[in-house]
């Protein structure tokens, strides 16, 4: 009897070390064959088929603690469903069954018809493993209440949780699990919670604001400045006229004074003609043609004098006017007194012509 169980034993462990072998030689296949890999770095795939051996050897001998840390990295280093699906069994052997079916699911989803036999293998026992480990997946619902307008953080087991998954059924694995809500100025918070297999429930967490903590202090964008209006000041009173020129008025005076003593001077030649004429020419004041040179000489003398004269006059009368009014002014060169702002006003003007007064009011 003894010989018989030392060689069932030994039959067993010959099994066993077969199959794993087996499983082994598949993952090598796998993880070195194949015109992809030509592309991969020699050295990751060569650490991903150690890793790869030595998790499915510590899965096999039921140290999945060991296991899922080498089936770990040589997922990250290369993926194969056959690694993949072994990381997951022991993922829900070790309590994290959300993180296990998640793995167990992408191998049953990703692996196609006429995928090569050891594909097709892991993807059999996922599904068996997957159906066995759905059931105990807990469902977990947290709740926040929180002062307006603050921020806070929630996490499970140390782990940040997403906002998005408050107030909704979340997967947990089963067991005791720590709820946690903090954030700035506020007084953190927490709970415990135990989920049995398959089970549902639900923690509801209230944050308030620490009493001690600093003010928040809210800058404050300053209010745009308004300009008041000043007070309203009269109107400037308009410039007084520019001062004016003697100039024309003494030049017109001048030339009005040379026309006077011009028609004196030629008033008195004329009176001296008409005395030798009358001389000449008898009381009858016929002249004979030897005198007719001399009455002409008169006749014109007596004209320039009388022009002289009315020109003396008119310019000592003009000047005169342009010297006490001090407002002379070229025809045309002026604007109108209600233009310019200034009260009505007399003005004297020359042209080439002749000259005058006018005025605006």
């Amino acid at each position: 009897m003894d010989a018989k169980r030392v060689m069932g034993h030994e039959r067993l462990t010959m099994r066993a070390w077969s199959t794993t072998i087996s499983r082994s030689g598949a993952l090598l296949a796998l993880l070195v064959g194949g015109p992809a890999l030509a592309q991969e770095g020699a050295a990751d795939v060569a650490a991903a088929r150690e890793l790869g051996i030595e998790g499915i050897k510590a899965a096999d001998a039921g140290d999945c603690t060991t296991a899922v840390d080498r089936l770990a990295r040589a997922e990250q280093l290369r993926h194969a469903p056959t690694t993949l699906e072994r990381l997951g069994e022991c993922q829900v052997k070790l309590g994290k069954i959300v993180d296990g079916t998640e793995a167990l699911r992408r191998v049953v989803r990703e692996v196609a018809p006429g995928a090569p036999p050891a594909f097709l293998a892991a993807q059999e026992r996922a599904r068996g493993a997957l159906a066995e480990a759905k059931p105990k997946i807990a469902q977990l619902k947290i709740a926040v209440a929180a002062p307006a307008n603050v921020d806070f953080t929630v996490t499970i087991d140390g782990v940040p949780l997403p906002n998005a998954n408050l107030n909704v059924n979340r997967p947990i694995a089963p067991g005791e699990h720590v709820v946690e809500a903090s954030g700035p100025r506020l007084l953190p918070t927490k709970t415990k919670v135990t989920l049995s297999e398959g089970g549902t429930d639900s923690v509801a967490l209230t944050l308030q604001l620490d009493p001690n903590a600093a003010p928040l202090v809210v800058p404050v964008s300053p209010a745009p400045s308004v300009l008041q209006p000043g007070p309203v000041l009269p109107p400037a009173p308009p410039p007084p006229p520019p001062a004016h020129s003697h100039t024309a008025a003494y030049v017109v005076l001048g030339v009005g004074g040379a026309g006077v003593i011009l028609g004196a001077i030629l008033g008195a030649v004329a009176v001296a003609d008409k005395g030798d004429l009358s001389t000449a020419c008898g009381p009858s004041k016929v002249c004979g043609p030897s005198e007719q040179s001399t009455l002409s000489t008169a006749k014109t003398t007596a004209n320039l004098t009388t022009a002289a004269f009315v020109v003396g006059g008119i310019g000592l009368a003009l000047g005169g006017t342009m010297y006490f009014t001090n407002n002379f002014q070229t025809w045309g060169s002026g604007g109108s007194a209600a233009a310019s702002g200034r009260p009505g006003y007399i003005q004297t003007y020359v042209t080439a012509n002749g000259g005058g007064l006018r005025g605006e009011f």
